[in-house]
């Protein structure tokens, strides 16, 4: 590998974990907004606030629409629709479980991910396999689950996590590269419309009077941040990085919750959540290290 691809790699993953940051201090912002917000309200705003960013921003520019293909609408429909899964069925199982119990579920990407690349006929190595599942390790010991965890929340965040690493898949195999922007936009409004009409049949109003301050912060955040510009970083980066080692990058996100929880919350790490810490950075490492996984990409006919 060249230096200048040796250095794309780096910027990639360092861009990749600041994203990851970031949605684990949504975490506890989240589940401080669903008190006043419902779940699908607040879905719809963060992406109806993530469409209108990137639209408003790049959109006015005619190449920005040259080129769209019915091929990329349906593709960011389908990415669209795993993600709205991902979303709504996490925020939801927030009613049931605490911010450090729903980002270790959610992690568990992590170990799904290579369960889809073999539907692709991806060759995994050994030192993927044995990274995903320390990550999984690693995950248990973060979260250290003690007492009674709610099945509900837990079904319903383990299924939003198969969601979320069955989209990174599917945009690495399925995507051609061009115009992250307008990618990430076609997703981001295909949400915001999956939201708008899942308002009325969960019985969640489209605006709430009773909606603290705190919500709308966490809309603003989720839209900016860890919607509109962390799955513009996200498409980028899976032109530089595999899907595996985006997804064993994502285990972090838990350590960035318990955190932020620790310092909103007051909960407080416990030495064995520390390990689980460090063996994630490890299995991050073993997979970042290791040689690029052969395959092939899967795609659909085009125009």
């Amino acid at each position: 590998m060249n230096s200048k691809g040796a250095q794309d790699k780096i910027r990639a993953r360092v861009a990749i974990t600041s994203v990851t940051a970031l949605w684990g201090a949504t975490f506890t912002l989240n589940k401080l907004a669903l008190v006043s917000m419902p779940a699908p309200t607040l879905t719809l705003w963060r992406f109806v606030l993530a469409a209108a960013v990137i639209g408003l921003g790049w959109g006015a520019k005619r190449s920005f629409w040259r080129g769209m293909s019915r091929r990329e609408v349906a593709l960011g429909l389908l990415t669209g629709a795993l993600l709205f899964g991902g979303y709504i069925l996490q925020l939801e199982g927030q009613y049931y479980v605490s911010p450090s119990v729903s980002g270790f579920i959610t992690g568990l990407s992590v170990v799904l991910v290579p369960i889809f690349l073999l539907v692709y006929r991806v060759s995994l190595r050994p030192s993927h396999v044995i990274g995903a599942v320390g990550a999984a390790v690693g995950l248990y010991l973060l979260a250290n689950p003690s007492g009674k965890v709610s099945v509900t929340g837990a079904v319903l965040t383990v299924v939003a996590a198969a969601f979320f690493g069955l989209q990174i898949v599917v945009v690495e195999q399925w995507w051609n590269g061009e115009s992250p922007f307008r990618f990430v936009f076609i997703q981001m409004a295909w949400v915001a419309l999956f939201s708008a009409i899942a308002c009325p049949l969960l019985g969640a109003p489209f605006v709430t009077a009773k909606a603290q301050p705190i919500a709308w912060i966490s809309v603003v955040v989720d839209g900016v941040g860890a919607s509109a510009l962390a799955f513009v970083t996200q498409a980028w980066a899976l032109s530089k990085l595999s899907s595996l080692e985006i997804a064993v990058i994502y285990s972090l996100e838990p350590i960035f919750a318990v955190l932020v929880a620790g310092l909103v919350l007051g909960v407080v790490m416990s030495m064995l959540g520390w390990l689980g810490g460090i063996i994630i950075i490890g299995a991050m490492s073993l997979v970042a290290l290791a040689p690029p996984v052969a395959g092939r990409k899967s795609s659909p006919s085009s125009d």
